[in-house]
């Protein structure tokens, strides 16, 4: 069985937290070289966690010291100028990979860069620059997959620029070799890339159709749809399995729904069955036969799901909280925690990682499965 690692791991790129911290990160377990999980702002490795102040400077939380610093290794160095090793201009994400740091630059309407640098952002080297706005990113060996922003001039707006699609793209983080798959053409009306996950040998591409344009039909003066409620909207979830060989794609999941604009994602491949979560219900979808097997539907909207072992977290927005599926039939809502989770953002070593007040916290998952809700705070707004 194949698992998708880091299920539902969106960069969504200017939304980070600023931290107003000191320090200098001259030690050498400020980065071990192994290849970091990203979520969301923050990139975290089994050494520590790193993320964007918030003005174009990196900071790290080193798990050995406990402590947050930012990352630069210039004795004297006050980190509030751009000759500081810790700044790179237009940063939206950075990541550790084999023993280097990787940036990925951009604005909303340029080109992106993505540069490589040693563990303390010095002998930057830029390895690509793409022409389009970096979106969601899984790294898998030594790939870096994402979704580029296509962009559209707009005619009569001062040469401004709006997002017309998606574009699946590939990176050798090695050689830099950079590759942009084949669009998809669903044939279906007002098609859209959801979201992509990887496994060895496929990449599943997710896509919502809806029967009109919303875009289109909105009133902005009443917010309401003309001629149309927003429940009478049908949507078609599509889902695509394209060969990461050969890049051929084939349709091998669709469903449809009247009135909820739900996703659908691929969260587990097994051998002749994909596991499918949507926020409404997670099921199980036989390749060969299309028969399929509700697993779990929860009372409210969930938010995000991981895989714990045999077990399933799901981190529900509405609630602000977790629930624990021990089986398909138990559902343990962690009622012994007295605090609210704001944002989950996945797993991660042997910790899962979320979001309290603006702080990024970590308690282990065996913890979680033993019923012991202690938690550490890994990166805090000072």
């Amino acid at each position: 069985m194949n698992q998708i690692r880091n299920h539902y791991k969106i960069v969504t790129i200017f939304s980070v937290l600023c931290l107003l911290l000191t320090g200098c990160g001259n030690k050498e377990s400020a980065v071990q070289g192994e290849t970091t999980d990203i979520f969301g702002s923050y990139t975290i490795s089994p050494s520590g966690a790193l993320k964007n102040s918030g003005n174009g400077y990196l900071l790290f939380y080193d798990k050995e010291s406990d402590s947050t610093v930012y990352l630069c290794n210039r004795a004297g160095c006050r980190h509030f100028d751009h000759t500081c090793g810790a700044y790179f201009e237009h940063i939206t994400l950075p990541f550790f990979y084999d023993g280097n740091l990787y940036i990925v630059a951009s604005t909303l309407t340029e080109d992106s860069q993505i540069f490589r640098a040693d563990r303390y952002g010095e002998n930057r080297e830029l390895i690509q620059t793409i022409s389009s706005p970096v979106l969601q990113i899984e790294i898998v060996g030594n790939e870096l997959y994402f979704f580029g922003v296509i962009m559209e001039e707009v005619e009569g707006e001062n040469n401004s620029q709006h997002s017309v699609g998606q574009l699946l793209c590939r990176l050798n983080l090695d050689t830099g070799d950079y590759e942009e798959f084949p669009n998809i053409d669903t044939g279906y009306p007002n098609a859209s890339p959801g979201h992509f996950a990887v496994t060895d040998n496929f990449i599943y591409i997710s896509y919502t159709s809806s029967s009109i344009n919303p875009n289109e039909l909105f009133d902005a003066d009443t917010g309401k749809l003309k001629d149309i409620a927003w429940d009478e909207i049908v949507y078609t979830n599509l889902v695509y399995r394209m060969d990461r060989d050969t890049e051929e794609a084939e349709l091998i999941y669709t469903r449809e729904k009247t009135g909820g604009n739900f996703g659908v994602s691929v969260l587990e491949e097994n051998e002749h069955s994909l596991t499918l979560f949507s926020p409404d219900r997670i099921w199980e979808y036989d390749l060969r036969t299309g028969e399929e097997t509700i697993l779990y539907e929860p009372i409210d909207e969930m938010g995000e799901v991981s895989k714990i072992g045999t077990y399933y977290l799901i981190c529900d927005y509405s609630e602000r909280k977790f629930v624990l599926l021990k089986d398909w039939q138990e559902a343990a809502s962690f009622s012994g925690w007295d605090y609210e989770v704001d944002s989950y953002f996945g797993i991660s070593g042997d910790s899962v990682y979320f979001g309290r007040n603006g702080n990024l916290c970590a308690i282990k998952y065996e913890d979680l499965v033993n019923g012991n809700y202690d938690f550490r705070i890994v990166m805090s707004e000072r």
